[in-house]
């Protein structure tokens, strides 16, 4: 039957259901408990050592996201 609306099999699939919405809020508040630690650290970065740090850790997540459930569960 196909998708129910735009996104909803991409990039708007934490609106279908609960299992996918808690996951996304719980994802988002790991991140930002970790960016929130990386700040209190009180020392004096630039910007763009933030936005590295963003980008790190959305990589690393992404990777092992994509290691485990497209590689090792096929």
């Amino acid at each position: 039957m196909g998708p129910n609306y735009w996104g909803s099999t991409t990039v708007l699939a934490w609106t279908t259901d609960a299992k996918h919405l808690f996951g996304t809020i719980h994802r988002g508040t790991l991140f930002a408990a970790g960016l929130t630690i990386t700040i209190g650290e009180k020392q004096k970065r630039k910007w763009w050592h933030y936005a590295a740090d963003i980008g790190l850790s959305y990589l690393a997540f992404t990777g092992g996201f994509h290691a485990t459930y497209s590689l090792a569960f096929r």
